[in-house]
């Protein structure tokens, strides 16, 4: 297995495998939820999926989280990149809370979905907010 994929939700998931299939890689879909579950069981569900994926050899893993970043300020980002960051035993995670193809984007740490403050687009949901990592 090429890349495996840590998704939060279905439609990411999903809209990841759509991707990869257009460009002409064969793709598995196994889906759980965890943006909406409760932090505690996103942090233990996901380094359990990432230690799937290393026993089948997967080369590549990623994180796919919502690319709007919309989870509560007590929500599982966060929590689940931290979690995937102390399983990897790495030093540092690259996070990037956009998706140019779905006009998704980052300015100066604002989000933008269409060329607009998340907050005033019809996908906010929640007051912006700066995008930053907690160190």
């Amino acid at each position: 297995m090429l890349v495996g994929c840590i998704a939060d939700d279905y439609t990411g998931a999903t809209g990841l495998a759509s991707m990869l299939l257009k460009h002409g890689m064969r793709t598995a879909q196994h889906s759980t939820s965890s943006y909406p579950a409760p932090v505690h069981q996103a942090v233990s569900e996901s380094p359990t999926t990432l230690a799937w994926l290393r026993v089948v050899c997967c080369r590549q893993v990623s994180f796919k989280y919502c690319s709007t970043f919309d989870s509560a300020d007590a929500g599982n980002i966060g929590p689940v990149t931290c979690a995937l960051l102390a399983t990897l035993t790495v030093g540092f995670v690259l996070a990037c809370p956009a998706f140019p193809l779905n006009a998704r984007g980052a300015y100066k740490g604002y989000l933008f979905v269409g060329g607009v403050l998340l907050n005033e687009s019809g996908m906010g949901t929640i007051r912006s907010r700066r995008c930053e990592m907690p160190t």
